[in-house]
């Protein structure tokens, strides 16, 4: 006998799924997105005590590493290879120009485009840092054979490309009802409703 789950929402009580009595196939512990979320965070805020002491967040790292490697860039695809929301983005490179990390110039190729670029004191914590970043990966993988970490970047590469066309996906239907609603959830819950009636 399935047992339905209910979760209380702000707006309203929603049926997100049934669990058997018995047994169950969701084991968090395996699954993918749970463990790289992990590795993650935990790279992260070790690596964030490690740049400290230069006056930089992750954040502001990942966006002089992608500068210095792949030179300037609009906001909008900075953001996009750095992972960080537009708006968010926008107030960190003011803070970011205000710290001499970087600068806004003509685009080479659109000369009434602007667009940002590594100022040199980010240039040169880039190179003093990108050794760190090197070691965390290296201690990582230590161990894993070559052949089993490009079969991982293969992997991770293939999610992050599956990721991206849902949240296309999920921003057309976001502008078409003008409010943002649930992704592959959606499925299911109308399913649970149908149910309900």
């Amino acid at each position: 006998m399935a047992k339905r789950t209910v979760v209380e929402t702000k707006k309203r009580r929603v049926a997100v799924g049934t669990a058997k009595t018995k047994s169950t196939d969701f084991h968090l512990n395996e699954l993918l997105p749970y463990l790289i979320n992990r590795v993650a965070n935990a790279t992260t805020q070790l690596f964030a005590r490690d740049i400290a002491p230069f006056d930089l967040s992750v954040p502001m790292w990942r966006v002089i590493a992608v500068l210095s490697e792949m030179g300037e860039q609009r906001l909008v695809d900075l953001a996009t290879m750095t992972s960080i929301d537009a708006s968010t983005l926008s107030r960190l490179v003011e803070t970011m120009q205000a710290d001499k990390l970087l600068a806004k110039v003509r685009s080479k190729t659109n000369r009434r485009e602007l667009v940002l670029t590594v100022a040199p004191r980010g240039k040169e914590l880039s190179r003093l840092l990108a050794p760190v970043a090197q070691a965390y990966q290296t201690r990582l993988t230590a161990g894993l054979p070559e052949s089993e970490l490009a079969t991982a970047r293969k992997v991770l590469k293939h999610m992050f490309h599956q990721l991206s066309e849902l949240k296309a996906q999920a921003h057309l239907d976001s502008r078409a009802t003008r409010r943002q609603t649930p992704v592959l959830a959606k499925t299911l819950l109308r399913s649970r409703s149908s149910a309900k009636s």
